[in-house]
């Protein structure tokens, strides 16, 4: 699989109980929690676009691409939000993508894996994938 186009995408979370979920990364605006929910259930088109400068991506909704305060970020209390820019790195994992904050020091230099708790986009460190995570695998589909 190679590496994600920039383009407009539905963000779809991969369930490992539930692979045909139907469910999407959806969101209330700038500074509120980002949610999965299904297709169609509220502003779910995105717009990813390389941040070649840092090695990775930025990820925020097509209604709001003239807000800076507007891109899918992770916050250090471990939720994700609309906020200030923050490139994410997205890779190709098992015919989906995982979506891993920028890189800092983090748990012994584990990445900050984004995934879904209850519904909610959240952000977990450690090496493997979080067994906490609901879904960590993700589905960009053009739009």
């Amino acid at each position: 699989m190679a590496s994600l186009a920039p383009g407009q995408y539905f963000i779809r979370a991969v369930s490992q109980k539930d692979p045909g979920s139907d469910l999407f990364a959806t969101h209330q605006g700038p500074g509120n929690q980002v949610e999965v929910a299904p297709r169609g259930a509220g502003p779910q088109v995105w717009e990813v676009t390389p941040a070649s400068d840092q090695g990775g991506h930025n990820i925020r909704p097509i209604e709001l691409n003239n807000l800076d305060s507007a891109y899918l970020r992770n916050m250090m209390n471990g939720t994700v939000i609309l906020g200030d820019r923050q490139f994410l790195r997205v890779n190709a994992q098992d015919g989906y993508y995982n979506i891993w904050g920028p890189y800092r020091g983090g748990t012994y230099g584990a990445p900050d894996w984004i995934g879904v708790i209850d519904g909610k986009l959240v952000q977990r460190t450690q090496h493997d994938p979080p067994p906490s995570l609901d879904s960590y695998l993700w589905e960009f589909i053009p739009a």
